[in-house]
């Protein structure tokens, strides 16, 4: 029911934004002396209409727009335009230009109203990850990655314009392929020390993105990881201690900064071992390799069989995991290993630049004294355990999640949160004296993540789990090259086995509230760049939406909230001025450009002249609504057509 009273309140404010707009060209055109024949809200027949002062009003059957006719618009029997009396081409060119201009200018005042009554009433609130600076997931693969660019670290500045926000790379992801300069921070979270950074990137595709969009390694903004609750009764972290709303911020080793990172620090196939080296404990990560891939000796092999058969690992064809070490009996490392990783290539464990100190190789000497957080102390101990992947969670537990403004939200993700504080529980995992919990921030139980297929899902996200793979199979047969079609049905396998906490996670809610001139001109610059991308060629009509999917908009606005709905009307508002003064015949800036070529010109232009000029747009705009309308309908239910 809520529902189709949104759709309802949709179709009303749509229709008013027509409605103002068409009004502004009947004043001005009565005030300049122009006879008014009809006022429409909507088009084809007439569900209601009535005369007033010689002027047919009507609302009609379908409605998704309107028009005012004017006397003279077009060639009355062997009468030119600018010949009918009273008619629009028979007033001088200002005139015209006036009546043409009241349109898109009503529309554009009525958004700085709009925006002026959201500012005045506080604003809206909206999901951190929309204005932060702060990166939440790079592409392990990236150059960025490779100069020591991490999540977490601050973007500044984009192509020498300063950063606002994901929107930002999201543009870019679709103007793509020109070198990118990247300016920013390396945060570090627990010194406070920031190192300013500089790069100039090639944007390259990535297989974690969509196809035919490119990157220059940032995947993902900065959000909180907010808890809850578990998808399933049976969810890993059931049982774990968690509680509803706490915020998940350290996993495996690493501070986590968004959903992406997360699933990444699940799925990197590293496990986290409690090393001791001259009298220290330290936590290290090392990299999971099945048996087979290693590069063993007969003697080490023999070993390490003995280590399996021990551990009760001895189905036929079974390639246990382990780390690429050789280890002592009481688990000292003796040496490194090669073996071969994922690319068919071998591989060694060496130093690297791109190491931090948590991923630095294990020395000669050191011991093992933990997997994951458990306590081992035999080789086949060790080597049963890493069977098991499992997750060390800190959360941060803290009741006061009030909303703040989106100035301040970097400031207290980054330094109003004593981060040193999580040190003492690090320093002890994997210990005999873990420490649980200091000050708010609180050790979970180890987690078990379990694959997505394994979950339990309810027909409906089944289905849609099938139709996802056999939409993202029938891409991946279309992709010519043999070696990217292999990657692109390993993507789907990995989709469907990548480990998962099963929980619901939400962002925390900050205040967004530019003054209306502000925000105006925000709005104002993502519609410019838009509608430059599309006439240069690099936005596909593809990435816009049709009407309905501007009334979908709309609906689910209202589903938010009033100030939401009066956002996304003060939006289409100001789209809907600016796109009709665009110089295209049949819109308002149409007009504009025959009135002003007629002042040039000294004379007015032919009946057939505007005809040939205009008609071409026409079928066009035809054609771009037919095709925008039927994109919304394959992104609600899927392809209709097989081409």
């Amino acid at each position: 029911m809520a529902n189709i009273l949104y759709i309802l309140l949709a179709l009303v404010g749509l229709n008013f934004l027509v409605f103002i707009h068409e009004f502004a060209h009947y004043i001005v055109a009565r005030r300049e002396g122009m006879r008014v024949e009809v006022f429409s809200i909507g088009f084809g027949k007439p569900l209601v209409s009535w005369t007033r002062k010689g002027v047919k009003w009507q609302i009609a059957l379908f409605l998704v727009g309107g028009y005012v006719r004017i006397a003279g618009m077009e060639k009355d029997g062997n009468l030119e335009p600018h010949e009918i009396p009273d008619g629009f081409y028979s007033k001088n060119p200002w005139a015209r230009i006036k009546v043409a201009l009241a349109g898109p200018l009503a529309n554009l005042i009525f958004t700085l109203l709009l925006f002026g009554a959201i500012w005045t009433s506080g604003g809206r609130e909206k999901p951190f990850w929309m204005f932060t600076k702060l990166i939440g997931y790079v592409d392990p693969n990236s150059e960025l990655y490779k100069n020591g660019v991490r999540p977490g670290d601050e973007i500044t500045g984009y192509n020498g314009e300063p950063f606002s926000g994901y929107k930002d790379l999201v543009y870019a992801a679709i103007m793509n392929g020109h070198p990118a300069n990247v300016e920013g921070n390396k945060l570090d979270y627990f010194t406070k020390e920031k190192t300013p950074y500089e790069y100039t990137l090639t944007p390259y595709e990535s297989p974690l993105i969509k196809r035919g969009l490119k990157t220059v390694g940032i995947l993902a903004p900065a959000m909180h990881l907010i808890y809850k609750g578990s998808i399933h009764a049976d969810a890993p972290l059931e049982g774990s201690g968690v509680e509803i709303n706490d915020r998940i911020v350290w996993v495996n080793g690493e501070l986590v900064f968004s959903e992406e990172h997360l699933s990444h620090l699940l799925n990197n196939d590293k496990v986290l071992l409690t090393i001791e080296r001259d009298g220290k404990r330290l936590l290290k990560r090392v990299f999971k390799v099945p048996l087979k891939d290693l590069r063993l000796t007969s003697e080490e092999a023999g070993e390490l069989s003995d280590w399996k058969y021990d551990a009760n690992l001895r189905a036929k064809g079974d390639s246990p995991l382990f780390i690429p070490y050789v280890l002592s009996h009481d688990l000292h490392v003796q040496n490194s290993l090669s073996y071969v990783n994922s690319d068919f290539q071998v591989a060694h464990t060496s130093p690297s630049r791109n190491h931090s100190s948590l991923d630095a190789p294990l020395g000669r000497g050191d011991r093992i004294l933990s997997v994951d957080g458990v306590p081992v102390d035999s080789g086949a101990m060790l080597l049963k355990e890493l069977q098991t992947p499992r997750a060390q969670i800190i959360v941060k537990r803290d009741s006061s999640q009030g909303v703040v403004s989106w100035q301040e939200e970097d400031y207290l993700f980054t330094s109003a949160i004593d981060w040193k504080a999580l040190l003492p529980i690090v320093q002890t995992i994997g210990t005999s004296n873990t420490l649980h919990s200091n000050e708010n921030f609180h050790l979970l139980h180890p987690v078990t993540p379990r694959p997505f297929k394994n979950f339990s899902l309810s027909e409906a996200q089944r289905v849609e789990m099938d139709r996802q793979i056999k939409k993202r199979e029938k891409e991946a047969n279309k992709i010519i090259d043999p070696e990217e079609r292999e990657e692109a049905f390993e993507q789907i396998k990995r989709l469907q086995n990548r480990l998962m906490l099963g929980v619901t996670l939400q962002d925390r809610s900050v205040i967004y509230n530019p003054n209306a001139f502000v925000l105006f001109g925000s709005v104002f610059q993502e519609v410019s760049r838009t509608l430059i991308g599309f006439f240069s060629g690099y936005f596909s009509p593809k990435y816009f939406g049709g009407p309905i999917f501007i009334l979908q908009t709309m609906q689910q606005s209202w589903g938010v909230g009033i100030k939401e709905a009066l956002f996304w009307l003060g939006v289409i508002s100001l789209n809907l001025g600016v796109i009709n003064l665009l110089p295209v015949p049949v819109l308002d800036g149409g007009h504009i450009c025959f009135s002003l070529l007629e002042k040039i010109r000294k004379k007015p232009l032919k009946a057939k002249t505007m005809q040939r000029l205009v008609i071409p747009f026409v079928a066009l705009l035809i054609f771009l609504f037919i095709y925008l309308t039927y994109n919304d309908l394959t992104r609600i239910f899927g392809r209709i057509f097989p081409f």
